[in-house]
């Protein structure tokens, strides 16, 4: 078996996603790369979180303010 390497737009991974999906062909979630700045973001978000964790909600009381939009 090959592997192929593809480069997909931010706002269209979970659409390409679900068509590798639905055509049958796997994807090794282990080779999904995350970028710097995706991490850098990730590392940011996680420091405002320390630095305020009253701005925090647990994940129920989202789940219901999302369902009640």
């Amino acid at each position: 078996m090959q592997k192929v390497v593809v480069a997909v737009p931010e706002n269209r991974i979970e659409f390409f996603c679900e068509l590798v999906s639905q055509l049958g062909f796997s994807i090794n979630e282990e080779d999904i790369l995350i970028t710097k700045e995706d991490k850098k973001l990730v590392l940011n978000r996680l420091k405002e979180a320390r630095k305020h964790p009253e701005k925090l909600i647990d994940w129920e009381e989202a789940k219901q303010k999302l369902n009640a939009s």
